[in-house]
């Protein structure tokens, strides 16, 4: 798989919590509109339920940091794997 996929999924994460996350939830949902406009907005709705899910994880100390439902990290992540690697050729 492409070192890019593979960093992009902690990268996001990572962002979740930081004061760019809405620069970045931006970014990704304004990549998935350029190839797949009718998932866009679904993949933004999938990561504001991420982020509500890592955030308070994040704040009661949890190393994984790994959602409570991980039915739309797992979706997003799927998603991100199979198409990322066409999205960034794109941009």
């Amino acid at each position: 798989m492409d070192p890019s996929v593979l960093a992009f999924g902690p990268a996001l994460v990572g962002a979740i919590a930081t004061d760019t996350w809405p620069r970045v939830r931006e970014a990704v949902t304004g990549l998935w509109r350029r190839v797949h406009p009718q998932k866009a907005d679904d993949i933004g709705t999938e990561l504001d339920e991420l982020r509500e899910q890592v955030l308070p994880a994040r704040r009661d100390g949890d190393a994984d940091t790994a959602p409570r439902r991980p039915l739309p990290a797992v979706k997003v992540r799927r998603d991100l794997q199979r198409h990322l690697p066409l999205l960034l050729r794109l941009s």
